[in-house]
């Protein structure tokens, strides 16, 4: 049997930024509204945290102080479908006949976010 513990985490989800935001509702949950909101990731440098979608900002938000003081750090990132909003983009510009981003389709791969991770992280 395989056993483990968790040690530290970290979660976002509209309106629950914070562990006790997270306490407070998990004592009482309830379905959260549908929101565009996305979590801050200034710890990042603009120039770096500018080319972030949604689902990427997510995935730094929690995973970054979660690695903080560790160096590298083994990173499993699992994703079903990537940045699905880049991809419906880009096929809207190709419906549209109109040219397609470089950068959009670069960071539409399933793997763009890993992949941003790993430079922004060394």
């Amino acid at each position: 049997m395989i056993t483990f513990n968790i040690a530290r985490w970290h979660a976002w989800a509209p309106g629950l930024a914070s562990v006790d935001d997270w306490r407070q509702w998990s004592h009482h949950p309830t379905l959260l509204e549908t929101s565009d909101e996305a979590p801050d990731v200034s710890f990042l440098p603009a120039m770096q945290r500018r080319r972030l979608g949604r689902m990427a900002r997510m995935a730094f938000a929690v995973g970054w102080p979660l690695t903080e003081g560790y160096g590298r750090v083994p990173l499993v990132f699992v994703s079903r479908h990537g940045e699905t909003p880049r991809t419906f983009d880009i096929l809207r510009d190709l419906a549209a006949e109109e040219p397609i981003s470089p950068t959009q389709f670069s960071l539409s791969v399933h793997n763009a976010v890993i992949g941003l991770w790993s430079i922004m992280r060394g």
